[in-house]
């Protein structure tokens, strides 16, 4: 009897654990198979399979949306599930409801019940059918979002309702360029190019749980607020920003886009340059970041950048300056460049024209002040450029210099900034061309050398009663030197018996007096009436009385 009663209740206690690990098993069940709640609408129970919605024992359903006329119709049933009579008011919260089509137009709608607008009482168990009246819908308009409260516990919703007829026209998304900014989505989609007009369209979308309000584009004519810029540097003005239902010069305040709703924007512009083939832009918002888009190709363009063959650059404070190519046609030369902001933060430049350490020479150091400089909006400049350098967006100009020495193989510049440095890039080969620059060592003996130049006579040829003295002066210091050779009043040029030259009879040639440092500058000096028992010669350079850095004095000058 006892082993009976311990074997009864063994089997009672196994069939109790059973049944609460099956209870158990079909909680969590039911747990996975729940339906989500709504987080963003709390009260909504739901769509149906045809289309109806449930918002309170509320129903609504839309029926098919038409046009007549630019008219939009879109009627709706709504049905009373509650035990109550529901009063319906088409503008119960007029300031947070909004109609808009995929285009992101927002319009004026009306609200009509069963022929009767603004209010209407539905009985409860009951159904009335409505319509919602749009007038002059945009011809581009394919879809409809709408966001209409009626009722604290009714506010019907669309998004994406399809316009019977209506086919979408919303441009391509061919770049592909998403980045997302304090919940904004912002996507560069594509451009197009009409004659001499050009249009990017781009869309934005809102990500957050709720209307985020904005500004996008610049508040002013500033170039640093905004900026559309092409590939060789560029930057267009007069640039319209068109968004919804504005369409501004500068820029657009307090732009409303509702949760999880995209509007389509288009940059617009006129006299797009035909060398352009893509674009780079920049829109000033009021978010945490301003809105970027870099490289976007113009359709049917290709590139005709200038092509880097030499890539010769300099640094300065985070601005590159590369030189690209030569080239050489008669004799005009043209230098192409293109100059760069690696900074993280946008930068102005300065490029002085016509000064001191602001020059173009020759390998025989031969100057040309009167070079022609163009770089981005900066054309066939003269006397400087100041101009304005975005991060990370290359800038292309050039500088064309005519009536280029004959003799000249090579070319080097320096231009005068507002930074830290002066660019200055040595050796730019001229195409074709080949050193013809003197060498070699004439014999003489020097007796005096000033420390700030180094001088040397390379040749010393007679040619009947004339006698041609090639030499070169390099300028050792740090900066610009201005260097001549003063024979007239403390100088003299004589031969080897004392016998002076007078200045009828003595001609110079020298390239530019003012010479940069570590430059060579070559000169000639060419003697006539040069007796045939001469066979050196003694050259004396004092600008007065005491020695200054330019002076120098050598003697025995061998003629050849």
């Amino acid at each position: 009897m006892k082993k009976t009663f311990h074997f009864t209740f063994a089997v009672l206690i196994l069939l109790t654990v059973i049944v609460l690990a099956s209870l158990s098993s079909c909680s969590k069940e039911d747990d996975l198979i729940a339906e989500k709640p709504d987080l963003e609408n709390p009260d909504n129970n739901g769509e149906e399979d045809n289309g109806t919605v449930t918002v309170n024992d509320l129903k609504y359903t839309f029926a098919e949306a038409t046009i007549e006329n630019n008219t939009l119709h879109l009627p709706f049933t709504i049905e009373n599930g509650t035990k109550e009579s529901v009063r319906l008011k088409s503008n119960y919260y007029n300031n947070n409801d909004w109609l808009l089509d995929d285009w992101g137009l927002y319009y004026n709608y009306s609200v009509e019940f069963e022929n009767q607008k603004d209010v209407y009482t539905l009985e409860a168990k009951k159904k009335v059918e409505g319509k919602i009246t749009v007038k002059e819908l945009a011809v581009s308009a394919a879809k409809v979002n709408l966001h209409i409260t009626l009722h604290e516990k009714l506010t019907m919703k669309a998004i994406d309702k399809a316009i019977t007829g209506r086919v979408s026209s919303l441009p391509e998304n061919k770049y592909n360029q998403t980045r997302i900014i304090s919940g904004i989505e912002f996507t560069a989609l594509c451009s197009e190019v009409s004659d001499n007009a050009c249009a990017i369209y781009y869309k934005i979308k809102n990500t957050k749980s709720k209307t985020i309000k904005f500004n996008l584009g610049s508040t002013s004519s500033s170039t640093e607020d905004s900026w559309v810029i092409d590939d060789w540097g560029y930057i267009y003005k007069d640039v319209y920003n068109n968004v919804g239902n504005v369409d501004s010069k500068y820029g657009i305040n307090n732009i409303s886009i509702p949760s999880g709703i995209s509007l389509y924007g288009k940059i617009h512009f006129k006299n797009i340059r035909n060398n352009a083939s893509l674009l780079n832009l920049s829109l000033r918002t009021s978010l945490s970041e301003d809105y970027r888009a870099d490289n976007l190709p113009l359709e049917g363009r290709q590139s005709s950048l200038p092509k880097n063959v030499l890539d010769m650059k300099q640094t300065i404070d985070g601005i590159d300056l590369t030189v690209l190519n030569c080239t050489l046609k008669k004799n005009i030369c043209t230098v192409n460049y293109k100059i760069r902001n690696t900074n993280a933060t946008p930068k102005k430049i300065y490029i002085k024209g016509t000064a001191n350490d602001t020059w173009i020479m020759d390998d025989w150091g031969f100057s040309y002040w009167k070079a022609l400089h163009s770089l981005g909006n900066s054309e066939n400049e003269i006397y400087g450029i100041n101009t304005y350098l975005p991060s990370n967006i290359n800038r292309y100009g050039s500088f064309v210099i005519k009536d280029i020495n004959a003799q000249a193989s090579k070319i080097f510049i320096s231009w005068m900034t507002n930074l830290s440095n002066d660019f200055r890039i040595d050796d730019i080969p001229l195409p074709g061309r080949t050193s013809a620059l003197p060498t070699g060592k004439a014999k003489y003996e020097i007796v005096y050398m000033p420390e700030t130049f180094d001088i040397n006579f390379i040749s010393c040829k007679r040619n009947a009663d004339k006698v041609l003295i090639t030499y070169s002066v390099k300028n050792l210091k740090e900066k610009t030197q201005d260097f001549s050779l003063a024979t007239s009043l403390w100088g003299y040029i004589s031969n080897q018996n004392g016998e002076k030259w007078d200045n009828s009879s003595i001609k110079f040639s020298f390239g530019e007096k003012r010479i940069p440092s570590e430059l060579i500058v070559y000169g000639q000096i060419a003697l006539s009436k040069v007796k045939q028992e001469t066979t050196m010669i003694n050259i004396k350079s004092a600008s007065n009385s005491d020695l200054n850095d330019t002076d120098f004095e050598i003697k025995n000058l061998v003629i050849e």
